[in-house]
């Protein structure tokens, strides 16, 4: 889990209470993602599209990634809505390659 100082400085979260979402909204996509069985393909979930939160305000790109010691992964970016969908999912994509190499 990286990148939560840039996320935080973004405009949605100076409202009142955003953090708190954040934080609700994270547990329960570590709550979800325990159990997630995913195919091969890149999800998006946009807002209150996601199947593990109510909270509507955050979105989450996901993709399943097979690491060498045959585990499966899943490489993940949780934002806001507003987020750049087209480059997240380039560099999920760049992630899983490396990760599986």
């Amino acid at each position: 889990m990286e990148g939560w100082n840039r996320i935080l400085k973004e405009p949605e979260f100076k409202k009142d209470g955003m953090i708190d979402k954040l934080i609700k909204f994270i547990e329960g996509f570590k709550r979800y993602i325990l159990n997630l069985r995913m195919d091969p393909e890149i999800k998006i979930f946009i807002g209150g599209e996601n199947p593990f939160s109510k909270i509507q305000e955050f979105s989450v790109i996901l993709m399943k990634c097979n690491l060498k010691n045959q585990d499966e992964g899943i490489v993940s970016c949780v934002g806001p809505k507003r987020m750049s969908y087209n480059e997240i999912m380039d560099k999920i994509k760049i992630v899983k390659n490396i990760l599986e190499k």
